[in-house]
């Protein structure tokens, strides 16, 4: 009797890891947003800030200060080597576009408008961790890496229009993601993540017309909430 039991445990055994082996699927892709928190680094900017015109006619300083565009798409793709384990290659393009607030403290700009560029490239590895049927933890973790940012100034005030003033360069950092999925068909789910990316860089806005520079050392990533959809295949 117990020979027949324990063989048939072994079947069941047997049978199930079978069903999972069957259900694994090794490819998915997350598409998502990400509404970055008002501390995060590249939204934000303060700093102060002389224009000097090489005529004279004027010298205008003051401080600058603000938050710029809080969401920017993300699309991920991860390929799971193991049933919980894989590694995800992403890109997440951040295009800002507005104005922000001046603090006047002399015949300062009374208009300061900041665009930039950004495209975070990630490579890194990440996992699942299977609760109850409907519903799973997820985490990664990698490297991030920025080839080219273009960040963009225009300052200017009621008599006075100088020249836009530019940063670029390219960064490299670290991100962590911890969060959790629920399955809405057997192949597509609702996600959601908290993020945190640490993309440290020293931004040099110059003017090449005027005498004017801005060095400002800061982080081009920062806090974020990801909320979308994925597809395993």
């Amino acid at each position: 009797m117990k020979t027949k039991l324990t063989i048939i445990a072994v079947l069941l055994t047997v049978a199930n890891v079978h069903a999972q082996t069957e259900n694994f699927k090794h490819f998915e892709v997350d598409a998502s947003i990400n509404f970055w928190t008002p501390s995060s680094l590249h939204m934000k900017a303060t700093n102060s800030v002389t224009q000097v015109n090489v005529n004279n006619n004027y010298t205008s300083s003051g401080g600058i200060n603000g938050y710029g565009t809080s969401v920017a798409p993300a699309l991920n793709l991860t390929y799971y080597f193991k049933n919980n384990l894989g590694i995800s290659l992403g890109v997440s393009p951040i295009i800002m576009d507005n104005k922000l607030h001046v603090v006047e403290t002399d015949s300062t700009f009374s208009n300061y408008e900041n665009e930039a560029s950004i495209i975070i490239f990630t490579l890194g590895l990440s996992g699942r961790i299977p609760t109850s049927s409907p519903f799973s933890l997820n985490y990664g973790f990698g490297i991030n890496f920025v080839p080219a940012y273009d960040l963009m100034m225009t300052l200017s005030t009621e008599s006075s229009d100088p020249p836009d003033m530019e940063a670029t360069g390219m960064a490299v950092g670290v991100y962590f993601n911890a969060g959790a999925k629920i399955k809405i068909t057997n192949s597509i789910y609702f996600n959601t993540a908290l993020a945190y990316s640490f993309i440290p860089v020293e931004l040099e806005y110059t003017n090449g017309e005027h005498s004017a520079k801005i060095n400002e050392k800061t982080n081009l990533g920062g806090l974020a909430l990801q909320t979308g959809l994925s597809y395993s295949f």
